[in-house]
Parts: structure tokens; sequence; C-alpha cells
């Protein structure tokens, strides 16, 4: 088979290989007031008052930003934001399938790491990141760093880095794989996680105690 083709077919056909699914139904007026104005207000102000109750009132629990100024898309070099979105939307499909983690494919015109890294941490503090590039942010041969995979890690468990106590965290190699491996307490549960270095996915989970039914 020539995936070259073949690819670019599927691609004309899908027109994006990712697409946002409300979860909250908006088809009558009662419905739409809850899922929007006016009811929207009330968890907008809970979250005012405690910042952590937007962990529980939101879905950034379980969102992650894919992102590449378009400097080093896989083997291709430099080819600008907009040629890499196919490759970020493909990391964000990825995402979903192996890990039921929502990414959001973020493809920037800027190749100042520091700035764009600054930038994707003050728009929300401790939400997952991943340099889709595989340049700048990630250790030599990894896509995703260490820090970015626990926030990974701990954005799938739901829970908060001050609520997290990590008994493991470490790049280790399985059948010539990158992957890390994650261990942490939290909410009375040992959450344990190896995860895909090069893409962020979650390929294992384990999970002992009391826990939120969450199982790879």
């Amino acid at each position: 088979m020539d995936y070259r083709k073949e690819s670019l077919k599927l691609h004309e056909q899908w027109k994006g290989k990712v697409e946002v699914v409300a979860r909250a139904k908006v088809d009558n007026k009662d419905a739409l007031s809850l899922a929007y104005t006016p009811g929207v207000a009330q968890p907008c102000l809970e979250i005012q008052k405690d910042y952590n109750k937007s962990w529980e009132l939101t879905r950034r629990w379980n969102m992650a930003a894919v992102i590449t100024d378009g400097s080093a898309v896989l083997g291709l070099g430099d080819i600008g934001p907009e040629a890499g979105m196919p490759v970020m939307e493909g990391k964000c499909a990825l995402f979903k399938a192996f890990g039921d983690v929502d990414a959001i494919p973020l493809c920037v015109r800027s190749k100042d790491v520091e700035a764009c890294d600054h930038d994707n941490h003050r728009n929300c503090d401790n939400d997952g990141v991943c340099d889709g590039t595989g340049n700048g942010y990630g250790a030599a041969g990894t896509a995703v760093d260490l820090e970015q995979a626990k926030t990974i890690c701990l954005n799938h468990a739901g829970c908060t880095a001050d609520q997290a106590a990590f008994s493991k965290a470490k790049l280790d190699y399985d059948d010539g794989l990158a992957v890390y491996e994650i261990e942490f307490y939290c909410s009375g549960s040992e959450h344990e996680y190896k995860v895909d270095c090069a893409t962020g996915a979650i390929l294992e989970y384990e999970c002992e105690g009391h826990h939120n039914g969450n199982h790879h």
C-alpha cells in the first residue's frame, strides 16, 4: 500500500481527525440556560471561591494541549505551524484512543520556546501540555518531558499536583520503547502509569484502593 497516497485521500474525506462533541445538551430553552447563561454563572462563582473546583466543574481534568511551532515535524523539518496540523491532530487522536484524554492541537507562530511555555502555563495552570514537535520542551528523543507526563497522569486520575504524592517518576525503556513510569498516591488510591515519551499516550494504568473506575 502507498501509505502517503492513501493517507492523503483519507485526509480529504476526514477534513480533520478530531472534533469537539458536546457533553451537555442544548436542545431546548431550559437546557441552554443550564449549560450557558444564566445558569453557568453559578459554577463560575464556585470556582472563583475555590480554584480546585475547576477540576470538578469543567472538563479540564481530562484535557491536554498538543503544541507545535512547525519547526521539527516528524522527519519533514521546519514546515511551519499550519503544515504541522495533520501530525498534531494525529497525536490528539492517539491521546483519545489510548489514554481517553481529550487533546487539542495548538499550532503557534513562534519559535521562542520559553515564551510559548510561559504562555501555555499562564493560560491555565496545570493543564496537560505536550510539545508535539519533539524539539525544545522534551528531553533528547522525547516529545513529552517528565513533568508533562506527570501532568497527563494527574489529569487522567482527576487529581491535582497538591493532592498527589509521587513515589516514582522516571524514564525507562520497555522493549526499546521510551516510556515514563509514574506512580503516585491520591485520595487514598495508588495510581501506576506507563506513558509513551513520544506521544504522551497512556500505555498502562493500574489503580489500587478506592478508585474512580478508570482502568486500562
